[in-house]
């Protein structure tokens, strides 16, 4: 069994969603591996930060609920007869086969609800329901219920033990009356609603709805708008899930910060420098895997515009994005970041917006403009106070908006004149709202003696200076390029060496489009759809499915009103 375990929990560990949805969709049809199984490893898989409670419980319950549905439409289309057949003659003696039929026979359709609770009848049970002709509609709904109760709870017992599964289930065998006693309970509860639900006449209220639903929506057509039905339902239970799971990542900065390799005064060493990802999987993926194979860089920080917006959603598919990156990656917060609410999500996320780091005899410091209007008071002294008390060689100062945008098109002068005033910035003035307040932070950081300011938000690779400071724009990690100037508008990171010698970059440059505008244009158009599909995959997949339904009502009152 352990070894099995170890396999599922190898499985999981890799694609928990999936792959708890699958073993579930075979272990209702017979995979001899028992059901609790599989959900305790998924439970155990949660506590390790691999997946979150909310998701892993609803591709449970939706894979729990079509291989049950599965085996009951099997039982309808096929009969008894199957089971003469290799494999499914394994799978259910005779005498369970007259146990579920007198289950049935005794508890009616309650016996459905019943068996979700009992693992050695449950295949039977279902399989005869279907032979005997049970409503379809009814079996899903009792079925559901059953699941609705039993699997979070055994979940949750995988995610309590989940540290250590064999210990798990070492305490099972070694507490096995009071688990009994436990099981027995929650089947006497379950008992006990079956018995109130006759008593109120609710599965007669359930057979009847059922009835009514099959003989009019389900009346042609039947498997197929109960398949549709039951994706419909699964779906709305599996991104409810998903949108109530909080981010699993909580000051992921600070834990980042602490895996940074130690380096020894006066040793080289390298970082990569990014930023304006937003969402991007081809680009940005591409990034993280030459930076993780360079074996020079301790880390990389991302400079902002993580996401295309504030959606807890896009953060959640960010975190997926970079939970492969082996090296510590920081990041800091931009203007889509905070979009839609994003600056709370962030925080949950990240931690704190502003923060400082040192490594070897060079300071790091992040700061956070996202507004485009500046650094508040508090921030900015605290980030005057950590560089003047540093004493470090080298002090690197990070952040997303540009104090000055450093795009000078003299040429395009005709144009900033005819544009309106959010669409001339964008295009001339991608920075800092106040030119005046930029310049006095640039006067600083002069003063405090800043190496390098390091920044993006514009799309593109510029280099320059400001009141003497040299910065470095890096803007390419995958975000639309808008530019055609092959010199600045190209996906890149930036390697930063600092050594004995100073401070050397590098710009890696990644694949990007041609530098033709209807190239350009176009790949914007892809870059922002692939993106929004990519980050709302159940939703996308959930509105496919009631579109299919709403087309499939239509046909069917068109179909009503023309046999009339």
């Amino acid at each position: 069994m352990y070894s099995v375990t170890e396999r599922i929990l190898t499985l999981l560990a890799a694609h928990p969603h999936p792959v708890t949805f699958f073993l579930l969709v075979l272990t209702g049809l017979g995979l001899p591996v028992p059901e609790d199984v599989i959900l305790l490893a998924a439970g155990a898989v949660v506590s390790w930060g691999r997946t979150g409670y909310y998701p892993i419980v609803g591709a449970a319950l939706l894979g729990v609920l079509v291989g049950d549905l599965l085996l009951f439409l099997l039982g309808r289309r096929y009969g008894p007869n199957v089971l003469k057949h290799r494999p499914f003659r394994y799978l259910a003696s005779p005498r369970r086969m007259d146990r579920a039929r007198d289950m049935l026979a005794r508890r009616g359709a309650g016996a459905v609800f019943l068996a979700r609770f009992v693992a050695g009848v449950r295949f039977a049970v279902f399989f005869v329901a279907g032979a005997s002709g049970m409503n379809a509609a009814t079996f899903v709904l009792l079925d559901l219920t059953g699941a609705v109760l039993s699997v979070p709870l055994v979940v949750l017992v995988g995610y309590v033990f989940g540290s250590n599964l064999e210990e798990a289930l070492g305490f099972l065998h070694a507490h096995r009356w009071q688990v009994l006693a436990a099981a027995v309970g929650l089947v006497l509860a379950g008992w006990a609603l079956v018995r109130v639900g006759r008593a109120l006449g609710l599965w007669n209220r359930i057979r009847r709805a059922g009835a009514a639903l099959a003989g009019g929506y389900l009346g042609r057509r039947r498997w197929f708008r109960l398949a549709l039905l039951a994706a419909a339902l699964g779906g709305v239970v599996y991104y409810a899930a998903v949108a109530a799971q909080p981010l699993p990542a909580a000051d992921r900065n600070f834990r980042e910060i602490a895996r940074i390799p130690a380096v020894g005064p006066g040793e080289p060493f390298s970082f990569a420098v990014l930023g304006d990802n937003r969402n991007s999987q081809t680009v940005f993926t591409e990034i993280l895997r030459r930076i993780d194979a360079d074996p020079d860089i301790r880390f990389a920080v991302d400079l902002g515009d993580l996401v295309f917006d504030g959606e807890r959603e896009k953060y959640r598919f960010f975190l997926e994005q970079i939970g492969g990156f082996t090296k510590p990656l920081l990041v800091a917060p931009g203007n889509h970041d905070i979009r839609e609410g994003g600056r709370a999500v962030y925080y949950d996320a990240f931690g704190p917006f502003y923060y400082s780091f040192r490594v070897g005899d060079a300071l790091f410091v992040v700061l956070d403009d996202a507004d485009e209007v500046g650094f508040t008071p508090s921030q900015w002294a605290w980030a005057e106070r950590v560089v003047k008390e540093s004493g470090a060689a080298h002090t690197f100062v990070m952040f997303h908006v540009p104090l000055f945008d450093p795009r000078h098109r003299t040429d395009l002068d005709w144009l900033k004149a005819v544009l309106p005033g959010p669409a001339r910035n964008w295009m001339f003035h991608h920075s800092l709202a106040d030119d005046a307040k930029a310049r006095e932070y640039a006067a600083a950081f002069r003063r405090w003696g800043v190496t390098r300011l390091y920044c993006s938000h514009v799309h593109g690779f510029y280099r320059g200076e400001w009141a003497g400071v040299p910065f470095t724009l890096t803007g390419g990690a995958g975000a639309p390029l808008v530019g055609v100037d092959p010199e600045h508008d190209f996906y890149h990171y930036v390697k930063v060496t600092v050594g004995p010698g100073g401070v050397r970059e590098e710009v890696v440059r990644i694949p990007s489009p041609s530098f033709g505008l209807l190239a350009r244009a176009g790949n914007l158009v892809f870059l922002h759809l692939r993106s929004f599909v990519a980050t709302h995959v159940p939703g996308t997949v959930l509105f496919l499915v009631f579109a299919v339904g709403a087309w499939d009502l239509l046909a069917a009152r068109r179909g009503r009103e023309n046999a009339a």
